[in-house]
């Protein structure tokens, strides 16, 4: 007997009865699950606004309301289409936004039962969010303290307003990723935007493993800003250490502070700064929240003199010397070793005061000569190019030194112990001006020959100085 021998046409009727039914429980399966996904279009959703709006507040604790229009779909996964929705935080009294064509994801779990339909993700597309620093408040705490499904925000308009409904600032935002990562046991913020026509990124986690501790991450492109901070709550202490580090242009900042709700206080990093890097930026001092106000004393080192100036004067000048009326405080800031010549050891004085900024103590060091005082200091726009101009009074501790270093003729050599300048620099090209000198402090209000003399280099400056002490021994 040979087992080998196979029946052609026996085997041809297996196959087409097994392919049969292959065929016929497929069919049954696709049909099956089409029913199952379509089971909600036949369910009315009239009186469905109140249940989709207790269920939207659980899974997401956010106040859903004035629903209007809901459509299924399950392609590509099943759906809700919301016509249109209003949101807000709750217990806040205004709406952050309203929504079109709000759509709400849906678990494939249930679908059989319409009272027991899960949410699995809503997801918001071009729309408008009007924030005031109470919606902020409200979504800091919501950050914190909820525990909600994801919620993706996408091509949308972030506003932030004061009380009196002005606009502050506007942020765009590609994507708004906002989501519990169950596999890391993390809360996640993810997003894509531009702020102030600059392009950024950020990144915040939350730990549920390190209870009371979290990261993020700000990236901005041109210029290109890197701001990375830890967050780690003390609660025996009721607050909260911070370390944030800054990467721009190649320098690296370190900030450590301590927070709560009253007060953030800037605590000394200068043994922690990396001895190796050129630029350093300590900050100390307090910020006072209620009420606000601030008095911190901020050194830099080792940076151009031009670069700063242009820095503090360029946004001093966008803002038009005008704050919000409730920022208040001062700012201390020294520039130690500065990369010039003649210079050294700039203090500035930012007084905030109800809305206007005025400059206090405003000095520089004159290397191994004095110190030089500014005051009336002021911006001014002429031929689309942008001028600092002050008066200036050079105090002279070294007058030896001083005759030597500007070659004064013996001839021309008096006591003196203060010269009294008009300054004006040209911000944009780098560009220094004098005019008028005199030996005495004279009223603002007296009119004097404004010729200004260009400064272009040391050689030229001695060239003013050694003129106009001629001058002056001729008066």
């Amino acid at each position: 007997m040979n087992f080998f021998i196979i029946d052609k046409k026996e085997l041809i009727k297996k196959i087409n009865t097994n392919s049969f039914k292959y065929i016929i429980s497929t069919i049954i399966i696709f049909f099956s699950v089409i029913i199952y996904l379509s089971l909600p279009s036949f369910y009315n959703y009239e009186t469905y606004h109140e249940k989709l709006k207790s269920k939207l507040a659980k899974e997401f604790k956010l106040n859903f309301k004035n629903i209007n229009g809901i459509k299924y779909s399950f392609f590509p996964q099943p759906h809700f289409i919301v016509k249109k929705v209003s949101v807000g935080f709750f217990n806040n009294k205004n709406d952050i936004s309203e929504i079109n064509n709000f759509k709400i994801n849906l678990s494939l779990k249930n679908l059989n039962r319409l009272d027991r339909i899960e949410i699995s993700e809503i997801i918001i597309n071009k729309a408008n969010f009007n924030i005031t620093f109470e919606d902020l408040k409200s979504f800091f705490n919501h950050m914190h303290s909820n525990i909600h499904k994801p919620i993706l925000i996408k091509n949308s308009n972030f506003f932030l307003k004061n009380q009196n409904g002005e606009i502050l600032s506007i942020s765009k935002s590609k994507i708004f990723n906002y989501f519990i990562d169950k596999k890391n046991k993390e809360k996640k913020i993810r997003i894509d935007g531009n702020l102030f026509g600059t392009n950024f990124k950020y990144n915040w986690n939350k730990s549920y493993v390190e209870f009371g501790n979290t990261k993020s991450k700000f990236t901005f492109d041109n210029p290109n800003i890197e701001i990375s901070s830890t967050f780690k709550k003390n609660f025996n202490q009721k607050n909260t250490l911070g370390d944030s580090k800054i990467i721009f242009l190649n320098n690296v900042t370190n900030l450590n502070y301590q927070f709560d709700k009253n007060v953030v206080e800037f605590l000394d990093n200068t043994i922690q700064q990396n001895k190796n890097l050129r630029n350093k930026i300590n900050i100390l001092g307090k910020v006072h929240l209620k009420p606000f106000f601030f008095d911190l004393d901020i050194s830099l080192a080792n940076l151009k003199l031009d670069n700063i100036l242009q820095v503090i004067f360029f946004n001093l000048n966008r803002l038009e010397n005008k704050v919000h009326s409730n920022f208040n405080g001062n700012f201390k800031i020294e520039l130690n070793n500065l990369n010039n010549k003649i210079f050294e050891n700039l203090n500035f004085n930012l007084a905030f005061s109800e809305g206007n900024i005025n400059f206090k103590d405003t000095k520089i060091d004159f290397k191994n000569i004095g110190k030089i005082y500014f005051n009336n200091i002021k911006t001014l726009e002429k031929d689309d190019q942008l001028y600092l101009i002050t008066n200036a009074k050079i105090q002279i501790d070294n007058k030896k030194h001083f005759f030597q270093r500007f070659q004064i003729t013996k001839k021309n050599r008096f006591l003196v112990n203060d010269i009294y300048v008009n300054l004006e620099i040209n911000l944009d090209d780098n560009k220094y001006y004098l005019s008028n000198f005199y030996l005495e402090d004279h009223n603002d209000d007296e009119e004097f020959d404004l010729t200004y003399k260009e400064i272009t280099n040391f050689q030229k400056l001695t060239l003013i100085v050694r003129e106009e002490f001629s001058n002056f021994k001729k008066e």
